[in-house]
C-alpha cells in the first residue's frame, strides 16, 4: 500500500505543479516513473513466488 500512496502523492504533485518549469515536471515524471517501475518489479516478484507456473506446472 506503500507504493500506491507515493504514486498518488507524485501524480497529484504533478498535476498541481503543472505550471512548474520544464525541467522541473521531468524531475517529477521521472521520479513517477521509477517508484511505478519498482512497484511493477514487486508485483513481479510476488507473482513468480506465489504462481504454481514458476515451478514448471501447466495450467
Amino acid at each position: 500500500m506503500r507504493s500506491a500512496a507515493v504514486i498518488f502523492d507524485q501524480v497529484q504533485t504533478i498535476a498541481l505543479g503543472a505550471s512548474a518549469p520544464p525541467e522541473v515536471r521531468a524531475a517529477l515524471a521521472e521520479s513517477l516513473l521509477g517508484e511505478l517501475a519498482r512497484a511493477l518489479a514487486r508485483v513481479a516478484i510476488d507473482l513468480q513466488t506465489c504462481s504454481p507456473l514458476s515451478h514448471g506446472e501447466v495450467g
